[in-house]
């Protein structure tokens, strides 16, 4: 089950207890679901009172929103906000860098070729940046533009 982790930190976060033996439902739970043949969506409240009954001896009673924000991966997405994470936010971040990093590659491409007279970026063909024949190491001699063949 994709969503264990949430499941263990809205368990961690609702009814305090540890995140190792909130890791510990989330797998009998998970034993559960197959057994009955749920998929995510469709574990209930009934199936979380069954499995922390069973593990602590008192059901947790989460009500059937906070278990459907568990279960529900959008959610999941939105909730993850740190650096790096797939937080949609994050995402445009990540992705913002990079176009602007691969702007300021092409930039230095163009004004490398067209400060050494060499080709530049749009001339180089991928075959002859990096060219093999079997059973040989790799020839990284056309990466070089004064090496052309």
């Amino acid at each position: 089950m994709k969503h264990g982790k949430r499941i263990a930190d809205t368990i961690v976060r609702e009814a305090g207890i540890s995140f190792r033996r909130a890791h510990h439902f989330v797998a009998r739970l998970v034993r559960i679901a197959i057994e009955e043949g749920k998929r995510p969506g469709e574990v209930t409240r009934d199936m979380f009172d069954r499995v922390t009954d069973e593990m602590l001896g008192f059901p947790l009673k989460l009500d059937e929103d906070t278990i459907c924000r568990a279960l529900d991966p959008v959610e999941f997405i939105n909730t993850r906000v740190t650096e790096g994470s797939v937080n949609p936010k994050e995402v445009m971040e990540m992705l913002r860098d990079s176009r602007s990093k691969l702007a300021e590659d092409r930039a230095y491409l163009q004004s490398e070729s067209l400060d050494s007279g060499r080709p530049g970026r749009d001339s180089i063909r991928p075959s002859k940046i990096f060219t093999t024949t079997a059973g040989s190491e790799p020839n990284y001699h056309c990466l070089n533009p004064d090496a052309r063949t």
